[in-house]
């Protein structure tokens, strides 16, 4: 694998979908421990859509909602969005240091 070849560039170029479901496990057990996180999803709105655009605003210094997107933490979003359907637009510079670059195109990330 190059550092150099341009998957960041292309939606699903390595994505994993063992990763993302160990990720979504990870999540699970995680989180609810320090956050209460809550997920508000018009499931038939978004069924409607052929393409759409997750916003999270604000994200703050720990862009967690950016992980949550990725990873589809809410079962609605899953069922709404599927992960193997998602894409997440991310900074350049996660794909310039070798372990985090691939975990985020395993994740299904591309270069914002």
């Amino acid at each position: 694998l190059s550092l150099l070849n341009g998957d960041e560039r292309r939606p699903d170029s390595r994505r994993s979908l063992s990763l993302l479901a160990l990720v979504q496990r990870f999540w699970h057990v995680v989180l609810p421990v320090f956050f209460d996180i809550d997920c508000k999803v018009d499931i038939e709105e978004l069924r409607k859509c052929d393409q759409c655009i997750v916003a999270v605003h604000p994200h703050g210094v720990l862009s967690l909602g950016h992980y949550l997107v990725i990873s589809g933490f809410h079962p609605d979003l899953e069922k709404a969005l599927p992960a193997r359907r998602r894409c997440a637009l991310s900074a350049g510079v996660l794909f310039k240091v070798p372990v985090v670059r691939e975990i985020a195109l395993g994740m299904g990330c591309v270069d914002a």
